[in-house]
């Protein structure tokens, strides 16, 4: 419905519009950062609802390009008010509840990659001579994206996870009405001179929670240092690493937002979330959350929750100061659209996909057009995207290079190939085939050795035809045919036996798939039928022996730095070790109890200030992760206390180490003890550093077999 207000002349929006257009886009190009503040006071609210806030912090605007002199801002950062709504919703009986949380467990690693794009939008249209001449419209915005590894380096007693985040790739595009002015890739060979591209292989450690959350922002030093300096690259490095930056990049809202413990499919939930769009006022949206369903995937249990946003006016007291109180947006017809999903790995606790998509555009059409003529309109739109994206992950075995071979594989659904006359099939022998026959599913496991003519529709064939072999296998007791096919194919026993996924070929076929998938390792098929060169002197084997030692020097270097400076030393206590305790522990009399009851009457409590000294390390079936200690116990006066059992969870916390001092006393110690074994074999090979470098990304490039 078109308002009185609206029939104001479509020249004072233009003129409103142009007079921001021509300070530089300021409120146009400001880049959406999320940050969950401290919680506050809880406002009146009908039960069961809670309310939570986050700060709403505001920046300088972008400056417009003058001179070559004086060069534009990139467009910064807005940061935007949340309040989280959980809502209670009926419980389905029939079906099984879920806990919808990440899961850490230390040295696994996983690759991520992250984008977000913020973008603002001013366009006229219509006859273009009804335009005025001094309007120019365009778009303002910028589109960042990183890929990084996060290794876990520790995980506490609630699960929270200290993460080292290692940054691999980064792309920067920041434009200002249609003009570009940074364009970064790291990827780009033209780009290695930019500030930016110094941010690649260093890395920041945080704090996660099982809930999706950023609780502590432990170590930004690495990052921050290269990037001090006053020109727009190095500002926007700057502004990457910001606190909340950062927890944008890692906090997965509907998990944050997600308090109840248990979920069913149907099970919803809501947050509130507040937009600014500047002269256009504050909107507020209720993201409805719901669990749409749980599913089985490559024996994987998989949760996909389904998001839909709705205006609301459900805290709009709270909201009232920045709200749009002019005509201004009453001149406007406005559309929208906000949706999410995440898809969430039950079984690794591993996010696999999320997403969130905010388009609204505002419309103003001229109430008065010129009699037989296209009436003119102003459009206005902003994007907000989010996505976080598993590309990869394992458990990791201390690895130095944490480049994956499955970083460069293309993935496709793989239709039956009908084999042609001149198709060669690769020859192939089977080094292991596992079988599982069980109620849930009938799983079929199959690694093979390819030789002779290899390629890509070779290997495909190949997989095809064995794919074929396998489903029409019969005598399983709770199936008919195996429900779950993967078959890997290797080319060398080495890379098969390192554990690292070193595949050339695989397919897998799960319930969920009408056809067989099938992915190709490119980096090997591009090696095929090349001939071994020499470099720096060495054979293409002696380069992949020292590329074999580099590996397994950079794992020395991490184990022994991690040694010295652990991050809970109670953890990894050896015998002979003495430790004072800081709290009352308990004391158990034995370690494997036949009546576990009995011994917890016996159990005694030593109190703080007592001296233990480890005299046995031992496992638990039931907690192999946590190690338990036989000690002799003497009180602060060196009274003996007698000896017992101590699991060493008790211990946790009681070691009085600052976390951030140890993982910064861990990594320069790393780095120089990887220092230092590199030039020790260099030394021994008659290189320089430099060369030994060409040798390191050459494994990588070449996906030579890693070591055991």
């Amino acid at each position: 419905m078109v308002t009185a207000s609206k029939t104001l002349s479509l020249t004072v929006i233009l003129v409103f519009c142009l007079s921001l257009l021509l300070a530089g886009c300021g409120e146009l190009a400001k880049e959406p950062t999320e940050a969950v503040a401290e919680p506050q006071e809880e406002p009146p609210a009908r039960q069961p609802i809670r309310v939570e806030e986050a700060i709403e912090a505001e920046v300088e605007p972008v400056q417009p390009v003058e001179t070559e002199v004086a060069p534009a801002q990139i467009p910064t950062v807005e940061m935007e008010a949340e309040e989280t709504v959980v809502t209670e919703t009926e419980i389905e009986e029939q079906a099984p509840a879920v806990e919808l949380a990440l899961k850490f467990s230390p040295d696994d690693t996983a690759t991520y990659k992250v984008i977000t794009e913020a973008e603002r939008s001013v366009k006229m249209e219509g006859p273009s001579e009804q335009r005025p001449a001094a309007f120019k419209g365009g778009r303002t915005g910028s589109r960042v994206e990183m890929t990084f590894s996060q290794r876990i380096k520790k995980v506490d007693d609630k699960g929270n996870a200290i993460a080292e985040i290692k940054i691999q790739q980064l792309k920067y595009l920041a434009t200002v009405t249609d003009k570009t002015i940074l364009n970064f890739d790291s990827s780009r060979q033209g780009d290695s001179n930019n500030p930016l591209s110094k941010l690649i292989g260093l890395s920041y450690t945080i704090e996660l929670t099982p809930q999706g959350d950023v609780s502590k922002i432990i170590d930004v030093n690495e990052v921050l240092a290269v990037v001090k300096g006053t020109s727009q690259a190095h500002m926007t490095g700057a502004r990457l690493f910001e606190q909340s930056a950062i927890k944008q990049r890692h906090q997965i809202p509907v998990l944050v937002t997600a308090h109840e413990k248990q979920m069913r499919p149907g099970n919803s939930w809501s947050s509130v979330k507040t937009f600014s769009f500047g002269m256009m006022g504050s909107k507020s949206y209720e993201r409805i959350y719901t669990l749409e369903e749980i599913k089985d995937i490559n024996g994987q249990q998989i949760a996909v929750v389904d998001m839909k946003a709705v205006p609301t006016s459900e805290t709009a007291e709270q909201l009232h100061q920045e709200q749009a109180t002019g005509l201004l947006t009453q001149m406007f017809d406005n559309t929208e659209s906000y949706t999410g999903r995440l898809t969430l790995n039950l079984s690794e606790g591993k996010v696999e996909k999320c997403t969130e998509k905010l388009r609204t555009e505002w419309v103003a059409v001229d109430p008065a057009p010129e009699i037989d003529k296209e009436p003119s309109a102003l459009r206005m739109t902003a994007i907000r995207n989010h996505l976080i994206e598993k590309i990869d992950s394992t458990a990791r075995k201390s690895k130095k290079l944490t480049s994956s071979p499955r970083e460069t594989i293309k993935k496709e659904v793989q239709k039956p190939i009908v084999r042609p006359e001149s198709l060669i099939i690769p020859k192939y022998s089977i080094l292991d085939e596992d079988t599982h026959d069980g109620p849930l599913k009938v799983q079929v496991v199959l690694n093979i050795l390819v030789s002779g003519e290899i390629s890509e529709t070779g290997l495909k064939a190949l997989l095809n035809k064995l794919y074929s072999s396998i489903k029409m296998r019969k005598g399983f007791k709770y199936y008919k045919h195996p429900t779950n096919i993967y078959i890997y194919a290797f080319t060398s026993t080495e890379r098969y036996e390192s554990g690292m996924g070193q595949w050339i070929a695989m397919l897998m076929q799960s319930p969920g798939d009408s056809e067989p998938r099938i992915s190709i390792n490119e980096r090997q098929i591009a090696q095929l039928g090349v001939k071994p060169e020499e470099r720096f002197g060495l054979s293409e084997e002696k380069r992949k022996e020292i590329w074999k030692q580099l590996v397994l020097s950079g794992n020395r270097a991490m184990k022994e730095s991690e040694e010295l400076y652990p991050l809970e030393p109670a953890q990894s206590l050896r015998v002979g070790q003495i430790f004072k305790l800081a709290k009352e522990t308990p004391l158990m009399p034995e370690l494997e109890p036949v009546d576990p009851m009995e011994a917890i009457g016996r159990m005694r409590k030593l109190p703080p200030s007592t001296t233990i000294k480890v005299l046995k390390v031992a496992m638990k079936k039931q907690t192999p992760w946590y190690p338990w200690y036989f000690i002799e116990a003497e009180s602060s006066s060196r009274i003996s206390l007698g000896k017992g059992w101590i699991n060493s969870i008790a211990l946790i916390r009681q070691s009085q180490i600052d976390p951030k001092q140890q993982i910064e006393k861990q990594m320069d110690l790393e780095k120089k003890l990887s220092d230092k074994y590199d030039n020790e074999l260099a030394k021994k090979y008659g290189l320089t550093l430099e060369q030994l470098k060409e040798i390191e990304l050459e494994g990588v490039t070449k996906d030579w077999p890693l070591p055991k």
